[in-house]
């Protein structure tokens, strides 16, 4: 597995993008963080290029675990999706 820090470096456009294939750019968002209260997003209009924007100039706005199974992704805690990527190994 890979560990990124997202306070030292986010993702690169190529990697958001990746992730972006598999799992939703509005479920990437992490609208429950204090972080997008305080910019003032909660009523903000936000689409995909929006999203994109926001999550590459501020990775500290990504939902996270970001966990990666070759082509599958899960965003957030998804321990039994975890689970059935380890039993098929």
């Amino acid at each position: 597995f890979q560990l990124v820090d997202l306070t030292e470096k986010g993702l690169s456009k190529g990697e958001l993008r990746s992730v972006a294939a598999r799992v939703p750019l509005d479920q990437l968002l992490d609208r429950t963080s204090p972080r997008f209260a305080a910019k003032g997003l909660a009523h903000a209009w936000l689409d995909a290029s929006k999203i994109e924007s926001l999550l590459l100039a501020d990775p500290l706005l990504l939902r996270t675990p970001i966990v990666r199974n070759g082509a599958a992704a899960t965003v957030g805690y998804c321990p039994e999706t975890w689970q059935m990527w380890q039993n098929r190994t």
